[in-house]
């Protein structure tokens, strides 16, 4: 287009010269100076000027044409370009929402996810195509922390007595306390309302699984057993004034410390 524009503004120059050459021949020819057939010859190049300008302008807006056109067919090859880039990326990411949504599903229906990391244990014997009751525990997880809590699941009855901070005996089934002793431990947690008329309390055992008579038990997952919850620590003086009362009211008399029986696992 550049080149167009030049050719132009010289091809007007050469018509002004032209026609400049014309105009002072035209007066030569009406005086009679210059011979018939010359100023005929100039007159016809002046016309030839004039017809080559006219073409290039033809030339010139024929190009400024096909400048529009290709501009314009620029613009909408970006936009379509711009638009497949739009919908291209909507299918990636439905796509890849469909896929997360089918990993979702599939990990629901077919897998499980430990709330902590640590080895997998079975708590029973299963096989394929067995059919399983919901919200029957069949896996226990074990870790390598050392800080053992055990659950304890206790009546409403007397369950205003029970505090965080007290003190808890805990008798293993598999462990008789009379050979193996007791694990003690702190209630730490406490559920505020009830399931089925009964409460559910946490206990971090003290000692791990070091019992009162310092013997080291082996863990295994879901063990059971019975929790004692002292609920008041009497001194001695009060012991004995509270047995007299009781000898009073002909009622029996109550043991060192009074205390919460509850089933307890782990």
């Amino acid at each position: 287009m550049q080149i167009s524009s030049i050719q132009l503004e010289l091809l007007k120059q050469e018509l002004k010269n032209a026609e400049d050459k014309y105009k002072s021949n035209q007066q030569l020819y009406e005086k009679g100076v210059i011979a018939k057939m010359d100023f005929y010859k100039e007159e016809s190049a002046f016309r030839q000027k004039q017809m080559d300008l006219e073409s290039l302008k033809k030339s010139a807006t024929e190009q400024q044409i096909a400048l529009i056109n290709l501009q314009q067919e620029l613009n909408d090859a970006e936009f379509q370009q711009s638009e497949n880039e739009r919908i291209l990326t909507n299918n990636i990411q439905a796509n890849l929402l469909e896929i997360e949504n089918g990993i979702e599903n599939w990990q629901q229906n077919y897998s499980f996810t430990a709330p902590v990391s640590g080895k997998l244990v079975w708590l029973e014997k299963i096989h394929q195509n067995q059919f399983i009751e919901a919200g029957k525990n069949l896996f226990a997880i074990t870790t390598n922390n050392e800080k053992f809590i055990a659950l304890a699941t206790i009546p409403a009855a007397g369950f205003g007595k029970i505090q965080i901070g007290q003190k808890a005996r805990i008798k293993l089934n598999n462990y008789p306390p009379y050979e193996f002793g007791h694990l003690e431990g702190i209630v730490s947690k406490m559920t505020e309302i009830p399931n089925e008329s009964t409460y559910q309390l946490e206990i971090t055992l003290s000692n791990g699984m070091t019992s009162s008579y310092n013997k080291l038990l082996s863990f295994t997952p879901e063990m059971t057993g019975t929790a004692e919850i002292v609920t008041q620590d009497l001194r001695v003086m009060q012991r004995i004034f509270n047995q007299f009362n009781k000898l009073f009211d002909r009622s029996p008399t109550i043991p060192n410390s009074e205390s919460k029986k509850n089933h307890s696992s782990f």
